[in-house]
């Protein structure tokens, strides 16, 4: 968080909203703050978390780009929802697994085939 300090007699002397990744707040006493959100930083954390909870830890290396992709376009999606960074970053994990496809690379449908295949016979 920073302050903001205007020039005297100038035609603007307070900022509320946001404007980029940059949130102006004015105070009640007058003063102006900015908060300046970090997309790469949020991004990147939940990437993490979501490799974490994978369960073949060389599934998610090579998969670390293309959930980096998904999490930025999450982000995109749901970043004026709030200007909290851990809400957001709950929002987009939420939506991930909510939403998450089968990978093929689980191979999940190739087993449960051989499991009916076995049982039939």
């Amino acid at each position: 968080m920073a302050k903001v300090e205007f020039k005297p007699n100038q035609p603007v002397q307070s900022l509320s909203g946001t404007y980029g990744e940059a949130t102006f707040r004015t105070l009640p006493d007058g003063r102006t703050v900015v908060h300046i959100r970090r997309a790469d930083r949020i991004i990147d954390e939940c990437v993490a978390e979501i490799q974490l909870h994978m369960g073949d830890m060389r599934d998610a290396i090579r998969q670390r780009r293309a959930i980096q992709k998904r999490v930025a376009r999450l982000y995109g999606k749901y970043r004026h929802l709030t200007d909290n960074d851990e809400q957001l970053a709950k929002y987009i994990l939420q939506a991930w697994y909510n939403s998450r496809r089968k990978l093929q690379s689980r191979g999940s449908g190739q087993q449960l085939t051989t499991i009916i295949n076995n049982n039939c016979k």
